[in-house]
């Protein structure tokens, strides 16, 4: 069965997902209910793989996305009761697509709208207002209509608002938004990887480089591929979590204490739960100008638990060479981190 490694392909990690997702099909594990807590519960070694990277549950989440969607399609085609959805099963189906994960799994982008709403870009008709956070900084923006926006480190929204329609684009970074509510004029956010839709709620944004993430604290919100296709979409309530790619959506509950541990930037820390090395240092590297480099496969892995202030990245490396033993080298302003 699949190991974690130090270092691994898109194509390696999408095709460890679909070895596991066949396994489970072949033994008979997968409904329409299950869970993947329950399958990590049942399989250490599939628990071990899942929490080795974030990337791992990203990808084998979004390939179960797929199979259970493909389920309630086969049994609709078919004419079945939607009671049956949730027991009827096809023999091994997952082995039979697994060769074709790595261009579904491409890079993850994700389109939030409300389920009420359809998809809609109105064209400028003004100058937008340009707001922005420097390297390190956080920043609070409270908008025309009272709506509150956090931006985290290096971020910038453009703000639009008209008559009929509230419009922000996040060019870049991560805002917290908290969107007054107004039936009259729903909040658009457009991004560069898809668009987002409310009429009110709370929820955090993150724009990457090539891919969106959200984290909804209170109320609802509605996740689609950037294509737009409706039934993709998937709702999102408050302790959840989505991701999505051109084609597909992901969504998970992780709770609301994990979601609120995500944002803990905007009181000026960043908490790491048995996350590798490598994630750390590009965690850090958003908040500061001494980029941390992980050049070294042996220690890339290393597991790292706690909370630290995100301006502290010389407590970090006073931890990573005493606690840690690694060595710490510094050139200018990047800081190799290897074994001794």
């Amino acid at each position: 069965m699949i190991q974690p490694e130090d270092e691994e392909s898109v194509a390696d990690t999408d095709a460890a997902a679909a070895d596991w997702l066949a396994h489970f099909d072949r033994v008979d594990s997968l409904t329409d209910e299950t869970q993947i807590e329950d399958l990590a519960a049942q399989n250490p070694e599939f628990d071990a793989w899942l929490t080795a990277d974030l990337k791992h549950r990203v990808a084998f989440l979004q390939l179960f996305s797929t199979w259970q969607r493909t389920e309630r399609l086969q049994i609709l085609q078919a004419g079945a009761d939607l009671s049956e959805i949730a027991t009827r099963k096809q023999p091994n189906r997952a082995a039979m697509w697994a060769g074709g994960v790595s261009a579904m799994a491409a890079a993850l982008l994700i389109a939030v709208l409300a389920p009420f709403m359809g998809w809609f870009s109105p064209a400028p008709t003004s100058e937008p207002e340009i707001y922005f956070s420097q390297l390190g900084q956080t920043r609070d923006v409270t908008l025309s209509d009272g709506s509150v926006l956090t931006l985290n480190t290096n971020s910038r929204v453009d703000v639009e608002f008209e008559d009929d329609v509230r419009s922000v684009r996040l060019v870049r970074g991560e805002v917290l938004f908290d969107v007054a509510r107004d039936t009259e004029r729903p909040f658009r956010i457009d991004t560069p990887s898809g668009d987002i839709e409310v009429l009110g709620t709370i929820f955090a944004a993150e724009l990457r480089s090539e891919s969106l993430e959200v984290a909804v604290i209170e109320g609802h919100v509605a996740l689609a591929p950037e294509s737009g296709e409706v039934e993709r979409r998937q709702e999102m309530t408050s302790g959840m979590i989505g991701y999505a790619n051109a084609a597909d959506v992901i969504s998970e509950t992780v709770g609301l204490q994990e979601v609120e541990d995500r944002l803990l930037w905007r009181s000026g820390r960043i908490r790491f739960k048995n996350m590798p090395l490598s994630d750390v240092a590009e965690e850090f590297n958003r908040y500061s100008r001494l980029q941390l480099d992980i050049q070294d496969p042996n220690v890339a892995d290393l597991r790292i638990g706690g909370t630290f202030a995100v301006d502290n990245v010389d407590g970090f490396l006073r931890l990573a060479e005493t606690g840690l033993g690694l060595r710490v080298s510094r050139l200018g302003d990047r800081v190799e981190l290897g074994s001794k």
